[in-house]
């Protein structure tokens, strides 16, 4: 592993930027790209984990057939009627994790599923031109068995995934491989849906910059609620208001440098707030929809790089809108289903998904 110099670094810090443009986002700047590329990743594995368990599912013939043995009148009961919506003739659509059937006798579907993310958008940063961040993620989950409580149903679910990612802030260029393991609980309980989730995860990067080259390990912890209640809007589509709280710890890995004194990193903390609503409605035949709408807060603290007693200063984000549509089908008891999404402000660009679920 070769390792820039400290009289570089600092002879490097002390260059003037120009003061008619902002300047690149600096290599002392590499470790803190990577941290806030983890936090952005956080963003959209807490989320997309807890959409499985919240995502509509159309009922297979089967168990309707199966619950017209067992229930000859209302058949709402059946799965609790602020889980039911969007019917359709003999089709019926529910929250795919929120069966309620306390009242009778029934099993309880397990699930699993695997999905891919891709994101391409730019992050910007107070006082520096934007970077250009990319990382693809694909993950695996699967449920235990729901537990009915009263009024509904809990459920527990492991899940976890490989990362891939590039970032380049015209001064250093990035390639980032890592992983991360998790464990998720949800409540749902009379129209209301409470989804937790912890996870660590590591995160490797190789860093190129004029300087030379250089390794990076971060190794995360973090843990992410959010609570959301259903409106159910005559027969066709259900609003779903919510809010989302995340919080990510990263230690960053130190490393000497050629002069044998040692580059070392704050832990970095990093928190998020953003509420959002939703619109969930069921278009034909097994076909739904989901518009989504949110707004990302940011605040973070630490993640400053110490090198020979010289201090570099934070990134500080900036504070972003998000805006999705998803379109999936319910085929028996599997689920397909594609995402794109639209960021604007302290991200910018696009991002999207493929998954697919299982129900046994």
């Amino acid at each position: 592993m070769k390792n820039t110099s400290v009289f570089a670094l600092i002879i490097a810090s002390t260059m003037p930027f120009g003061s008619h443009a902002a300047p690149n986002v600096s290599y002392l700047h590499t470790n803190e790209i990577a941290l806030h590329n983890i936090v952005a990743i956080q963003h959209s594995t807490m989320l997309n984990t807890f959409g499985k368990f919240n995502a509509p599912h159309k009922k297979s013939p089967r168990e309707i057939k199966d619950q017209e043995h067992e229930v000859t009148q209302d058949q709402s009961q059946y799965y609790g009627k602020m889980a039911l919506y969007g019917i359709d003739e003999d089709e019926e659509i529910v929250l795919s994790f929120a069966y309620d059937s306390a009242d009778i006798d029934a099993p309880l579907p397990k699930m699993t599923w695997v999905d891919w993310q891709h994101s391409n958008d730019d992050a910007k940063f107070d006082h520096f031109r934007k970077i250009d961040p990319r990382y693809d993620v694909i993950s695996l989950g699967f449920s235990d068995t729901p537990e009915k409580i009263d009024g509904g149903i809990s459920g527990f679910a492991g899940f976890g995934g490989i990362i891939i990612a590039n970032q380049n802030s015209g001064d250093v260029k990035l390639d980032e491989t890592g992983e991360y393991l998790g464990l998720y609980r949800g409540y749902h309980m009379n129209g209301f849906t409470i989804n937790m989730a912890a996870n660590i995860g590591s995160m490797f990067s190789d860093a190129k910059s004029a300087y030379g080259k250089y390794d990076l390990t971060n190794l995360w912890a973090g843990a992410a609620i959010e609570a959301s209640y259903d409106i159910l809007v005559g027969r066709s589509f259900v609003l779903r208001p919510g809010i989302y709280t995340g919080y990510t710890w990263i230690y960053s890995d130190g490393h000497d440098s050629v002069s044998g004194h040692d580059l070392s990193f704050d832990n970095f903390n990093a928190l998020e707030l953003s509420p959002e609503i939703s619109m969930i409605t069921h278009i034909s035949n097994g076909w739904f929809s989901t518009m989504s709408a949110r707004y990302v807060f940011n605040y973070t603290d630490g993640g400053k790089a110490h090198i020979a007693g010289t201090h570099i200063s934070e990134l500080d984000p900036m504070n972003y809108g998000e805006y999705g549509l998803a379109i999936g089908k319910g085929v028996e008891h599997f689920n397909v289903s594609a995402s794109l999404n639209y960021r604007d402000g302290g991200r910018s660009g696009w991002s999207g998904g493929i998954q697919l679920r299982c129900l046994f």
